[in-house]
């Protein structure tokens, strides 16, 4: 996110949880950080408002108090402010600023991947031909400005597109890159749209700003930053995942190591490495995030400042679940007789004691410690998987 502290408001809470499908046409549902462990809040908007949010899928935020959704049927895509013209009991009267993106009908080759078996077969008999579809989304400023640059990952390869509000269709040429997409970010402070790659540890850097002759400034690949494979065995880490961050202009990369062969699964430790693009270079380690708190999520991860949410402890991670593993979910080496004598493989299992306990909480860079969030009195009510996307409830100016 690249201006969550140039908008902030004394109204405006901490970041808050959406849940991953929204249920209802006129309903949104958030967690929010309570005192007492984590809360739910429901936005209720007038019966009729043209919101289109059943059934509909988060794809994230990418700045103060705008989400994207997408339809998994019809594969429309919107940006959508809900903290906007409150009344009482969180109860709007008017309809919240929608701004519509062009449908992934129109992202290229997106039918002809659909009709490749994109969709699982489960998903593709119920029409849900885009669910999953898009991985993430950014946008550079707010929406509603003339000058907003929209860029996606999606598809089974991490093909990549661009647009702006108002586009008829997605454009990705020259964009498309072999060995595919992971991960978008954008800085404000450079005006960069950054793509990371799977090939090679590669990071791309885009000038977006005139959409009619799109520009890669810079391509670099870097070595590994991961544990070694000795660590990573005597430490327990069986998943490594990682994540773009934008934090006062520069870009981070959040290495993310978790512990799978023991119920439940937990993340047990984060590092975090600057990214410099310009000298084409993986810069060494960050150890201290001073004043900043970052926010981790599946589809879009950003920073604020700890000096506007007092609430918050700085130089810390806040993390949920991620959609590679579920609660209560661990795995096991086996050894598979009819297949060969010495083949090992993993087999996952379910332990349903465990199926509160959620891989959600703040880790606190200057010992690294890990403190959960907890779930508060009512946790049947709380659903931190599928996971949810970070956001700040910061209402449309």
């Amino acid at each position: 996110m690249s201006t969550s502290t140039d908008h902030k408001d004394v109204s405006s809470p901490s970041p808050w949880l959406t849940e991953y499908f929204s249920y209802f046409p006129t309903n949104l549902s958030f967690i929010k950080l309570g005192v007492a462990g984590l809360e739910m809040v429901t936005l209720k908007y007038r019966s009729g408002s043209d919101l289109g949010f059943a059934g509909t899928e988060c794809l994230g935020s990418s700045s103060p108090g705008w989400l994207a959704f997408i339809s998994p049927d019809l594969g429309t895509i919107t940006l959508v402010n809900p903290f906007t013209q409150k009344s009482t009991d969180n109860h709007y009267h008017a309809t919240p600023p929608l701004v519509k993106l062009p449908p992934a009908t129109t992202l290229p080759d997106a039918n002809v991947l659909v009709k490749r078996g994109w969709a699982i077969e489960e998903r593709y008999s119920m029409g849900e031909y885009f669910s999953g579809f898009v991985h993430n989304i950014v946008w550079s400023s707010n929406p509603m400005s003339p000058d907003c640059t929209v860029m996606v990952i999606y598809g089974p390869y991490g093909m990549v597109a661009f647009c702006r509000p108002g586009d008829k269709s997605w454009s990705t040429y020259p964009l498309y890159r072999d060995g595919g997409c992971m991960q978008l970010a954008y800085s404000n402070k450079k005006k960069l749209f950054y793509a990371r790659g799977g090939e090679r540890n590669a990071f791309d850097c885009w000038d977006l700003r005139n959409p009619s002759c799109p520009k890669m400034v810079h391509r670099f690949y870097h070595p590994s930053c991961h544990a070694t494979y000795e660590e990573c065995t005597e430490l327990g880490y069986g998943l490594i995942l990682e994540y773009l961050v934008e934090s006062l202009g520069d870009i981070l990369l959040v290495v993310r190591y978790i512990g799978l062969h023991t119920p439940p699964i937990k993340t047990l430790r984060f590092d975090v490495f600057k990214v410099d693009p310009e000298h084409e270079k993986l810069v060494t380690k960050v150890e201290c995030l001073g004043d900043r708190v970052l926010f981790l999520g599946q589809k879009q991860s950003f920073s604020v400042s700890a000096r506007d949410f007092p609430e918050l402890k700085p130089n810390s991670i806040y993390f949920t679940h991620d959609q590679e593993y579920s609660p209560g979910e661990y795995e096991v080496l086996v050894m598979d007789r009819y297949i060969h004598e010495h083949e090992i493989h993993s087999q996952k299992l379910f332990d349903k004691t465990h199926k509160y306990d959620f891989d959600a909480g703040i880790y606190s860079l200057e010992d690294a410690s890990i403190t959960a969030l907890a779930l508060g009195d009512k946790k049947d009510d709380i659903h931190l998987y599928p996971p949810g996307s970070w956001v700040i409830p910061f209402p449309h100016a």
